[in-house]
């Protein structure tokens, strides 16, 4: 990890808890750091990249994915701008997909480890929940498991088993995300339950699947839509665990046919006739995080002359979730794991608000379901908060506008 990508992540902890959240995490990070290069000689003996798992694993127990993957492009992250024409936007190309071919694997013989399940395998490598190039969130993990268990993490990336495992698993898998973000949880791993279907599917067997105890309630509920039942779910408390057969599918990228299968197979699932509205508005009003609309009863009365009606959708059940924006001709929202929503839908069009702080990420997505998408930004409201979670004003003749040309 070089300077810039220290400053970064103190950068980011301080923004998220501080001077003591980066004093903690200065902490692990020294003595994690310390601990691999004296055992392993450097992180990059250590982590596992895509390319490297591949050489290590694809001879046996590996099935790619049915996935046309040349419909898309590492480039479509890279272009696509919501309000390419506004140069006083502060713009941001994030997440960067790289559209590889989908895969699942299996490994032998892995240990889950530290607070937040880190696998490590037989030999003293370590991979994610999933196969990725998030070196730093591996980093992090790893570091958080060696400050936990110092003396066995130190045996395990020397391929040694200094203790024997109270819980073993014979087939596992992780789903883990160190908060209740309701887009991380949908696109990073909900999306992952394709993969695990796929390799019960070609090998008839039922997988474990491995929870944090904060996992949100719509995820459960969404796991008993794909057919999996809590009695298939480990609540990880920390306790280091074998895993006899653990299931590594690649990190879920939002390609064509992934997100036909969680919208096909979610939607299924579920009662469609369902009354709702068929003009959304994602309401941010309640949000303790900020990007809430200041000048919202002005906004109100613009929406309410196109029947927009508002959605709370943190009061909503992910089954009316699913069945409102299934139903949706329009969505409307503020830039927010709201709009994820959108997965749900077969054909709909979004118009996305933004403060002066523009991320592609729902434009992207929208793009590769082939919704219509608008977008519009709005005057920051100097509120103390994070530059991304100011509030915002936005101009009602401007917003009456962009509605009037979107529905014409």
């Amino acid at each position: 990890m070089n300077l810039r990508e220290l400053w970064s992540g103190a950068k980011v902890r301080y923004q998220k808890g501080g001077l003591l959240s980066v004093s903690k995490n200065a902490g692990i990070y020294l003595f994690g750091s310390a601990v691999v290069r004296v055992v392993s000689g450097g992180y990059s003996n250590v982590l596992l990249d895509p390319p490297e798992f591949k050489r290590k694993y694809s001879r046996d127990c590996f099935w790619e994915l049915d996935d046309d993957i040349n419909q898309v492009s590492k480039q479509l992250c890279l272009t696509l701008k919501p309000l390419p024409d506004d140069d006083s936007l502060d713009f941001q190309f994030s997440p960067i997909f790289e559209f590889r071919t989908p895969f699942v694997a299996q490994i032998e013989d892995v240990h889950l480890v530290g607070p937040h399940a880190t696998v490590i395998t037989s030999e003293g490598t370590v991979t994610g929940d999933s196969v990725s190039d998030q070196r730093d969130r591996l980093r992090w993990m790893l570091n958080s498991a060696i400050v936990s268990f110092p003396y066995r993490m130190s045996g395990y990336l020397r391929g040694k088993s200094t203790r024997r495992c109270d819980r073993v698993v014979p087939v596992g898998a992780v789903l883990y995300h160190q908060t209740g973000n309701y887009y991380h949880w949908v696109m990073e791993h909900l999306l992952k339950l394709r993969h695990i279907g796929h390799y019960e599917a070609q090998t008839g067997k039922s997988v474990t699947l491995v929870l944090p105890s904060h996992t949100p309630s719509y995820v459960y509920d969404i796991l008993r839509l794909f057919g999996y039942d809590t009695d298939q779910c480990l609540i990880w408390d920390g306790e280091p665990t074998k895993i006899e057969t653990f299931i590594a599918p690649s990190f879920p990228e939002p390609t064509p046919a992934s997100i036909e299968w969680l919208r096909s197979t979610s939607t299924d699932s579920i009662d469609r006739e369902i009354e709702s509205p068929k003009r959304l508005f994602i309401s941010r009003q309640n949000s303790s995080k900020g990007r809430a609309i200041e000048n919202y009863e002005e906004i109100r009365e613009v929406l309410s002359e196109y029947d927009i009606e508002p959605v709370l959708c943190e009061e909503m059940s992910i089954q009316d979730q699913i069945a409102a924006f299934n139903n949706a001709d329009l969505i409307v929202g503020v830039h927010g794991a709201g709009l994820t929503n959108m997965v749900w839908s077969d054909a709909t069009t979004v118009v996305e608000i933004f403060n002066n702080y523009v991320k592609n990420q729902f434009c992207v997505l929208a793009n590769l379901m082939d919704h219509e998408y608008s977008a519009i930004s709005g005057v920051p409201v100097d509120d103390g908060r994070y530059e991304k979670n100011k509030n915002i004003v936005l101009n009602p003749h401007r917003m009456d506008t962009l509605l009037a040309s979107v529905l014409d």
